[in-house]
């Protein structure tokens, strides 16, 4: 199970217009209804697929590590990206979902009282029909590519959701949502974002800004 990350992150802007942005906007009980990352970079609902070690050996192979800081990418090679490679080229995705097919098509086989339905065969081809429509296989590589963690928000501290709050505290798993929050500070182009972030309630806090992507970056 990975470790939850405590996030703190400051804005020099109006609690007002920040708060009501990441307030969920669908009704999911897997993240509190004040802070949703999906309300920052909304994640297709077909990605979404009870995950077994095949597809989750896809979807790493589909990661791109995202530029972090030395502190930050030590966490991430800890924790989320355990067994990460290098992304594969498409060519060598397509080799390996042939691969990967063959072995669960003789392990279905093998089933005496197999169900079908339900079958491990037929979740991989729901993942590779995402992969054919959406060039990610699952929530897993989509989260990273896009959010940063491989969730959506756990917890939050209720006292700095307020209207008059300077910052949020919340936590994450794994990692700090950067991908997530560099879309958000995008949006907000003209809002200073500074995240601090650790992984224990006694370690010490990490400091980093969050700038909008050019041209609208310092």
């Amino acid at each position: 199970m990975n470790k939850h990350i405590i996030n703190q992150l400051f804005f020099s802007a109006n609690a007002h217009t920040i708060l009501p942005y990441l307030k969920a906007k669908i009704n999911d009980l897997s993240c509190p209804k004040e802070f949703s990352l999906n309300s920052i970079v909304a994640m297709p609902m077909a990605l979404e697929l009870l995950l077994n070690p095949d597809i989750i050996s896809l979807a790493k192979m589909n990661l791109a590590m995202p530029e972090f800081d030395e502190n930050m990418k030590q966490l991430a090679l800890n924790q989320l990206y355990k067994g990460w490679l290098q992304k594969k080229t498409e060519q060598e995705l397509l080799e390996s979902i042939s691969e990967f097919r063959k072995k669960i098509r003789a392990a279905e086989t093998g089933k005496l009282d197999g169900n079908m339905e339900n079958s491990q065969l037929e979740t991989f081809e729901k993942a590779v029909t995402n992969f054919q429509e959406y060039q990610f296989f699952c929530q897993y590589d989509w989260r990273l590519t896009h959010w940063g963690t491989d969730r959506d928000i756990c917890a939050i501290d209720a006292l700095t959701f307020k209207t008059e709050t300077s910052y949020i505290e919340f936590k994450t798993s794994g990692l700090p949502p950067i991908a997530a929050l560099k879309n958000l500070a995008d949006t907000f182009p003209s809002v200073r974002f500074t995240l601090l972030y650790r992984s224990l309630p006694d370690n010490p806090w990490i400091k980093m800004s969050i700038f909008p992507s050019l041209p609208f970056g310092y």
